[in-house]
Formats: structure tokens, C-alpha cells, sequence
């Protein structure tokens, strides 16, 4: 019923002043730009008085991973991750994309503002190498720029600079609990699943975790989606040993920051009639709605273990 999601929301202060940001440094497209509908605002329960625009933005030739971003006034607001720390649990902590030649990538977002806890690094999970820089932006949204070491990636995944957006990471303080919503709830498949330390000796790291403890403690990364693959997917961060805020409480509208994703699917009213009965939280039931720039959907948005907001929409 689920397919991997196909758009990421974000919170802004101004939609335009991000999206030219990222249009400039990721070379993609825009390709919607206006009003919020106000039966969106209305059904993430904000007030009457609430307003906004939002810009959606896409990899030129990608047909998923796109990012929405959203501008509001007329309401009260405060960061989802305020001076956040990467083993702070709760919300979603930041968005994957592919790159090619990180070090050019990375020259080009530092010069537009861009920093992260560690110069790009390289680490190994599974039989994958990779290199990968975590770079935070406005409004607290966070991308991971992954360059891909070995095993090569197949000529038609090579970005010409900024791929789209497949996968977002949660760091969760309680793994099992997090693992049994998406496989056994959502009915997501498992990808890959790892318990070890990032590195194998003290340095550098890039979830900026201290340097003498990076090859002491051990990190668990789970990556699941609807069809096994790391498109669209989502993945679950454990860092044992390490605690810190929970910020699940403030991942709700209108908050600033990556708010949620989107996954579109068969039957919305069935899907949503399902994780009710599994005691999900579901903020708001399923809407019609108008979802530009591809026309009417019904949607409702559910609520992961620790805050992560999911809305669900099928296209009429």
C-alpha cells in the first residue's frame, strides 16, 4: 500500500530566500511555487489566522525526492531542533542525497553557509564505502552529502552534482520500538542493519561524535522502505552510550525545521483506519486536499515512535 516517500517538508523563515539557496548550489529545478491551501493549515490544526507559501523544488530528471518548502505567518513557531547535537533523539535529523566530487560540493556549500560537526569523512557500514559530510543550513535543516566510494554506483544513479533527496535519518533512543512501527506497522522491509563503532580508531567522524569515543561506542543503523531499497527510505540511528535532548514534542507544525516526508499510497482511508487501530497517532485524519502541482489527493498524517511526522496521501 506504501511506497517509499516521495517529498520532504521543511519549515522555513523565508521559502524563497531557501529555495534560491538551494537552487544554486544543487543545480535542480523549481517546479511549483505559491499559496499553502488553507484546508492544509486548517487540518494540521493551526488557526485561522495562519497564512503561507511554499516553493517545491526537484532533481532535474528524478520522478521522487523532492523538497517542500514552506514559509508561515500568522502563528507562533519554534525550532523542532534548537542547537542541536546529532545524538539528540526525536524529529527527523536531516535528508540524504547522492554527490559527485564532494570536495567541490563541499567548497560550494561552505561558501553559501553551510557547516557540519566534521570535515567530510570516510567509513564503511556493511559492504558499503562511502564518503559523507553532514551540512547544516537555515532553519536547522541538515543534508548529508554522500559520495559513494565502493562498490561503484550504477551509471544511472551518478549525480551530475546533487542527486535527489533517498533517504532521512531518526535518531531514536529506543531502537526496538522504533524497528517494530515501520516493519511491523508500516510493513517496511528491512535493507540493512548494523551495531558497530563508526570507526575503527579516534578521530574524525561524521556525526561529530567525540573524537576518543568514536571507536569505543557502538552505533546501530537500521535502513527500511516499502520495497527494501534505499529509495525513499528511512533510516533508524542508535548511538549507544551517548544521550541527549528529545525533541519529539516539538516535531509538529508549524515548527521550523525538516518537518516530515511524504509517501504516497493506494488507499489513504484504509492505511489510516489500520494504524489507528495500532494505536498510532494520527494528527489529522484523512483531508481532501490540494496538492500542487499534481492535483487533488486525500491525505492524513500519522506520528513514528519519537516524533517523526509521516502524512500519507493518495492522488484522486
Amino acid at each position: 500500500m506504501i511506497e517509499g516517500f516521495s517529498e520532504s517538508v521543511v519549515i522555513v523563515r523565508d521559502a524563497r530566500s531557501a529555495a534560491d539557496n538551494w537552487l544554486q548550489l544543487s543545480g535542480w529545478a523549481e517546479r511549483h511555487q505559491g499559496a499553502v491551501p488553507g484546508s492544509l493549515l486548517r487540518a494540521w490544526g493551526l488557526a485561522d489566522t495562519c497564512a503561507g507559501r511554499e516553493v517545491v523544488l526537484q532533481q532535474q530528471d528524478a520522478v521522487a525526492g523532492r523538497l517542500r518548502l514552506i514559509e508561515l505567518a500568522g502563528c507562533e513557531q519554534e525550532d523542532i531542533r534548537p542547537n542541536p547535537q546529532t545524538w539528540d533523539c526525536g524529529a527527523l535529523l536531516d535528508l540524504n542525497v547522492r554527490v559527485a566530487d564532494m570536495g567541490q560540493r563541499q567548497r560550494e556549500f561552505r561558501a553559501a553557509n553551510w557547516r557540519g560537526p566534521s570535515d567530510p569523512v570516510a567509513w564503511r557500514f556493511g559492504e558499503v564505502k562511502v564518503s559523507e559530510w553532514l551540512a547544516m543550513g537555515e532553519d536547522g535543516l541538515a543534508v548529508a552529502l554522500i559520495e559513494r566510494l565502493s562498490p561503484p554506483l550504477p551509471d544511472d544513479q551518478l549525480p551530475d552534482s546533487v542527486g535527489p533527496v533517498f533517504n532521512s535519518s531518526q535518531v531514536v533512543a529506543d531502537m526496538a520500538v522504533s524497528l517494530a512501527f515501520y516493519e511491523q506497522v508500516l510493513g517496511f522491509d528491512k535493507f540493512l542493519h548494523i551495531r558497530q563503532p563508526l570507526l575503527d580508531a579516534p578521530g574524525e567522524n561524521p556525526l561529530g561524535i567525540p573524537h576518543n569515543l568514536v571507536s569505543e561506542l557502538d552505533v546501530e543503523i537500521a535502513i527500511l522502505s516499502p520495497g527494501g531499497s534505499m529509495d525513499g527510505s528511512v533510516e533508524l540511528i542508535k548511538m549507544h552510550g551517548l544521550e541527549g535532548r528529545q525533541f519529539a514534542a516539538r516535531s509538529r507544525p508549524p515548527n521550523l525545521g525538516l518537518l516530515g516526508l511524504r509517501f504516497p499510497v493506494q488507499d489513504a482511508a484504509a492505511l489510516a483506519q489500520r494504524l489507528a487501530g495500532e494505536g498510532v497517532e494520527i494528527p489529522f485524519a484523512p483531508t481532501t486536499l490540494a496538492f500542487a502541482p499534481y492535483g487533488s489527493v486525500l491525505m492524513f498524517a500519522a506520528r513514528a515512535p519519537e516524533g517523526a511526522w509521516l502524512e500519507f496521501y493518495q492522488l484522486l
